[in-house]
């Protein structure tokens, strides 16, 4: 694994312990299930923002000379 995915790891592991233990939604490839929007699109985070949700998830892929590429 490279340095730049332990380093992500490392990070999202110490949000995940810091959070507290209320539930909290988020939203899968953003709020994508209305209309005028689709998964990952801007609009579907957009939208996610809209109704208040704690986060919004998209896919995101690095490529092998480390660019990040979002799919939206």
């Amino acid at each position: 694994m490279s340095k730049f995915k332990h380093l992500f790891v490392l990070w999202l592991a110490s949000l995940t312990i810091t959070v507290s233990a209320q539930t909290r939604i988020i939203a899968h490839r953003g709020c994508w299930d209305t209309d005028g929007s689709a998964q990952n699109s801007l609009a579907s985070l957009i939208k996610a923002d809209g109704i208040g949700v704690y986060g919004a998830e998209f896919d995101v892929h690095i490529t092998r000379d480390v660019v990040v590429v979002t799919i939206l």
